[in-house]
């Protein structure tokens, strides 16, 4: 095991000084308390300022290239709404990783390991 010594200088949290966020969802009715969606969101988060000996270059908001810079992701939900609660199932797939080097950023190989299953109470925004 390898065992890294962080200086408090260097060491950064996980704060950011841009957020981006743009969600959209489409409810449609199936039978009584139960609602189908389909949802899509696009966004990322990045830091401004002097860039620290660590970070990533595609850590900072480049506004030439930006919408490069933004993930993808859409798929189909599940709404149970029985009054006071409403319960929230979600399947969504990755479709733009901004993290994957130039020319791999759009997913084509669409498998279950691009995806995320949620179970969630309320609405998401």
């Amino acid at each position: 095991s390898v065992e890294v010594a962080r200086d408090p200088k260097t060491y950064h949290t996980q704060l950011v000084t841009i957020k981006l966020e743009a969600n959209s969802e489409v409810r449609f009715r199936v039978y009584k308390v139960w609602q189908g969606a389909d949802f899509a969101e696009l966004g990322n988060v990045w830091l401004v300022g002097k860039k620290g000996p660590n970070d990533s270059p595609d850590a900072y908001c480049r506004f030439n290239r930006f919408y490069d810079q933004l993930g993808l992701n859409a798929g189909l939900g599940a709404r149970f709404d029985v009054g006071y609660f409403l319960f929230r199932v979600d399947w969504g797939l990755r479709l733009h990783d901004p993290n994957k080097p130039p020319g791999h950023k759009w997913i084509r190989d669409l498998t279950i390991r691009q995806s995320a299953f949620t179970f969630n109470v309320g609405y998401p925004f």
